[in-house]
């Protein structure tokens, strides 16, 4: 008899239950969101090293472009090492851009990478040219 007494409390707790349910479904759902993000950013990095291994520079500058602009850190390096360069072979040349380059570097360095930071002292060392505007990093 006693558990028939208060009915209400298992539809209650039946209620809480699946509130919490939907709760923790929401959380892990949100949290995956960046996750997708990410691995566009894989994707496209990836992509790029593979293209750039076959000598494919004018393809992956592209595809690091945009994942430097999502603000991958190591597509920000890589392109401004490519751009710093000038990496050509005959029919896949990238212009050498070292405004750009510096960008991208700053960029990179702002984030934590000891190698963009090597290059951005090696870069005011030997560069009169100017940064291109670095307060616009992603």
């Amino acid at each position: 008899m006693a558990s028939n007494q208060f009915p209400c409390i298992s539809v209650t707790n039946s209620f809480f239950s699946s509130i919490w349910t939907l709760m923790a479904v929401a959380l892990f759902a949100a949290a995956l969101t960046p996750l997708q993000a990410s691995a566009a950013e894989i994707d496209d990095y990836d992509a790029a090293i593979e293209m750039a291994m076959d000598y494919r520079y004018g393809q992956a500058v592209p595809l690091l472009r945009n994942a430097a602009k999502r603000g991958d850190q190591r597509a920000q390096r890589t392109l401004a090492q490519m751009l710093f360069h000038s990496q050509s072979v005959p029919g896949e040349e990238v212009d050498q851009d070292r405004a750009e380059a510096g960008h991208w570097f700053h960029c990179a360095a702002a984030q934590g990478c000891s190698v963009s930071r090597h290059y951005l002292n090696h870069y005011y060392a030997s560069s009169n040219t100017q940064v291109a505007d670095h307060t616009a990093c992603p």
